[in-house]
């Protein structure tokens, strides 16, 4: 399977000699990545197992982007993937953007400070549990994970507790 990478009109090549790593939902940690430096897009090859139908989550690393000079939210990248013959799958062209201003693990935050967060980024092994305008891996102790992945407090006399 193929996975083409388009990126949004804020964001360029630093160079053309991109790297990917596979992170997660690849065969091999070493990908394959082609770039188009005029058409602003990034041909990743023979990552996935023609067999697998769904790999589940895909997470590769891309390296030597030039961010913009602008703290922005950025439009959308367009993703779209194909078979090894050029047959299209799927596209998601939508909410694919990246935060510019906020530091990571913030989704958004507040104006005035980059670090303090608003709301986290999803995903089971990210830092996405919210606790005072932080992105936490997980609730510190006496706190569980609501299902909106907010931490709250445990109810006397309870130490730890679930919802």
């Amino acid at each position: 399977m193929r996975m083409l990478v388009a990126l949004p009109k804020e964001i360029e090549f630093a160079s053309n000699a991109i790297t990917c790593h596979g992170l997660s939902g690849t065969d091999s940690p070493e990908v394959i990545c082609l770039t188009h430096l005029a058409k602003k897009w990034i041909l990743i090859q023979d990552a996935f197992a023609y067999q697998v139908a769904n790999p589940g989550k895909i997470r590769i690393q891309f390296e030597a982007f030039q961010n913009p000079s602008e703290n922005i939210v950025t439009s959308s990248f367009k993703l779209a993937t194909q078979t090894s013959t050029k047959y299209l799958l799927d596209v998601a062209a939508d909410t694919l953007e990246i935060n510019f201003f906020c530091e990571y693990p913030c989704a958004s935050c507040d104006s005035r400070n980059k670090t303090k967060c608003l709301s986290c980024y999803g995903g089971a092994d990210d830092y996405n549990m919210f606790f005072e305008y932080q992105c936490l891996r997980q609730c510190p102790f006496g706190l569980t994970n609501t299902t909106t992945n907010n931490c709250t407090e445990c109810y006397s006399p309870c130490e730890t507790c679930s919802i």
